[in-house]
């Protein structure tokens, strides 16, 4: 594929990036299965969705620019300096580490500001939890009441 081809649609990829990372930085997306930052804890809380989703949004944004614009320069440098510059790795390679990045830094956002053991605003119901779940016997008569039952009743 033509060098120049490849830059343009990593730099189309740059801005999709930034047109996704908007409404998330904007906080204009709801909790959905579809479009933000997906996860268990950001699923628990909207506070924490909301958060975590402008933190995503934001990274989405510097990272739609920082591909952009780095797709631009190697194309600027493709064509007059070094012709023989592979593109499609460098811009595989920046767009792989710039996702990389915008993921473990989301995460790390997650477990920085809302720690796993810290207590949700929406608690879970009580028939969700462990102690709700575990098997009980429908009935529980003691052992020593037992023999007495097996015995026939006199009348």
């Amino acid at each position: 594929m033509r060098p120049d081809i490849v830059a343009l649609l990593y730099g189309l990829a740059g801005l999709v990036f930034i047109a996704i990372g908007i409404p998330l930085a904007l906080e204009r997306v709801p909790p959905n299965h579809w479009y933000g930052f997906r996860t268990v804890k950001t699923f628990s809380n909207q506070t924490i969705w909301y958060a975590a989703d402008r933190v995503a949004g934001i990274d989405l944004i510097i990272v739609g620019v920082v591909i952009a614009l780095g797709m631009l320069a190697m194309f600027v440098l493709h064509a007059a300096v070094l012709p023989t510059l592979p593109i499609a790795r460098w811009g595989f390679g920046l767009f792989l580490v710039a996702t990389t990045v915008v993921v473990l830094h989301g995460f790390w956002f997650l477990s920085r500001v809302y720690p796993r053991n810290a207590p949700s605003r929406f608690p879970r119901p009580a028939q969700f939890t462990p102690a709700a779940t575990e098997a009980k016997p429908l009935i529980s008569i003691p052992i020593g009441e037992i023999e007495t039952l097996a015995q026939p009743r006199v009348t």
